[in-house]
């Protein structure tokens, strides 16, 4: 009748907390825009983004996954845009809770080289961007990366501060 109130080794479900950083890199080729989409092992398509590690703030964590992920080096941040997304999965049975922030970047470089922890890349425009990127949080943040820009091209004052880009159960 009576319990010890003690779960089980193994059986505790309280999720883990993750806090990541990415980017939607961009570069001018031949007078249009092209954004990178990154393939990831599980099939999808996303931008460059990785765990925040010691200290980091999300700017730094960015420069270094694209270095790590892509080759690139030279990115250029475009202030005005902080997209934070949340999503949740499990990881070896054990949920997880994913918060991601992307900013916007520019880089001159075409040339990318792919880590072994990706399948593939492509340099897209917006509109073939939007359907090839799996996941509608990603769809979200590079619709805000392109109202950004086009503000940005006509001269307009950024709105300010972080938005949340929305939720999705699985990404």
């Amino acid at each position: 009748m009576g319990g010890t109130g003690r779960q089980a080794a193994g059986t505790c479900t309280a999720p883990k907390r993750e806090t990541s950083a990415g980017a939607v890199i961009f570069r001018e080729e031949r007078g249009s825009r092209v954004y990178l989409l990154l393939n990831y092992p599980s099939g999808h398509w996303d931008f460059v983004k990785g765990r925040m590690e010691g200290g980091e703030s999300p700017r730094q964590t960015i420069v270094r996954e694209a270095r790590e992920e892509t080759g690139i080096d030279d990115l250029e941040f475009v202030g005005g845009m902080e997209r934070v997304i949340r999503y949740e999965f499990r990881l070896r049975g054990r949920p997880v809770q994913k918060k991601v922030i992307f900013h916007l970047a520019r880089t001159r470089t075409s040339s990318v080289t792919i880590s072994h922890e990706h399948r593939g890349y492509t340099w897209l425009g917006y509109g073939e961007s939007m359907r090839k990127v799996t996941y509608e949080n990603a769809r979200i943040v590079l619709g805000a990366a392109e109202r950004r820009l086009a503000r940005r091209s006509a001269g307009r004052s950024p709105a300010r501060g972080p938005r949340e880009a929305g939720r999705a159960a699985a990404h």
